[in-house]
């Protein structure tokens, strides 16, 4: 793959990651207490995947921006790895360009 296409995969990814914080925003608004749905947050431009987390597993991963959460199975291996996981969903950090492309569009907080 070339570094372009690592930049991509990783644009997109911060895009899936912006649909799930605007739901969080919205949980939060409402004061919802149940089961909370997010998007996986995996580079396939065309994934309709959906993973259950907590409130505290979300922020969790939302601490640092490389982060994300993806549906087991969703790895990329070759601009990602593996942090940690469950049966529902396993957090990966970007490396190299795929990196680099979201520090760059990564709005600060």
């Amino acid at each position: 793959m070339t570094t372009n296409d690592h930049a991509r995969r990783g644009r997109a990814q911060v895009l899936f990651r912006e649909v799930n914080k605007r739901i969080a925003e919205v949980i939060v608004a409402n004061a919802y207490d149940g089961p909370m749905f997010f998007v996986c947050e995996c580079s396939d431009e065309s994934c309709a995947e959906t993973i259950e987390l907590s409130a505290a597993e979300y922020d969790l991963i939302r601490q640092d921006p490389l982060t994300f959460f993806v549906t087991p199975g969703h790895e990329q291996h070759d601009i990602e790895r593996v942090e940690r996981g469950t049966d529902r969903y396993v957090v990966v950090e970007k490396l190299g360009e795929a990196a680099a492309a979201i520090r760059a569009s990564t709005p600060p907080e």
